[in-house]
């Protein structure tokens, strides 16, 4: 496991946080996550031999929970600048909707990561002969 790998990585979560809570339109979203899903795979997969996979998980973990606390923090601006979620988030008080948000992070940030190891999974397929390990 490369902790330095995922701290470098960290940054992400909290821009994609920000990018979400400033109201960047769905389509663009699903560009950047894919984008830095993408970089982060191409990095683990090149250049990661051992435990690539947990490395790959753990930084999709980290994203997600970065990126769902700065929502959690920005709420407020969140829920001005995606008005489409304001209706489906305003259900019955139970459970502050501010909480809910930091309740499924780890579950965000596990999804994410299975992206990123199936990602990079599917790039050292493809280049098993170029990436191949010299011993």
């Amino acid at each position: 496991m490369n902790w330095r790998l995922a701290i470098a990585f960290s940054p992400i979560g909290v821009l994609m946080g920000a990018v979400i809570t400033s109201g960047l339109d769905n389509p663009w979203i699903i560009l950047l996550w894919t984008f830095f899903g993408l970089l982060s795979a191409y990095v683990i997969g090149k250049y990661e031999t051992v435990k690539w996979w947990l490395n790959a998980i753990v930084i999709g973990v980290i994203w997600g929970i970065l990126q769902n606390l700065v929502v959690s923090l920005f709420f407020d601006s969140y829920l001005t600048n995606n008005s489409g979620y304001v209706r489906p988030l305003n259900g019955p008080e139970a459970f502050p909707t501010r909480y809910w948000v930091l309740l499924i992070a780890p579950a965000t940030g596990i999804g994410t990561g299975l992206l990123i190891l199936l990602f990079a999974l599917l790039l050292k397929w493809i280049n098993k002969n170029r990436w191949a390990q010299k011993v």
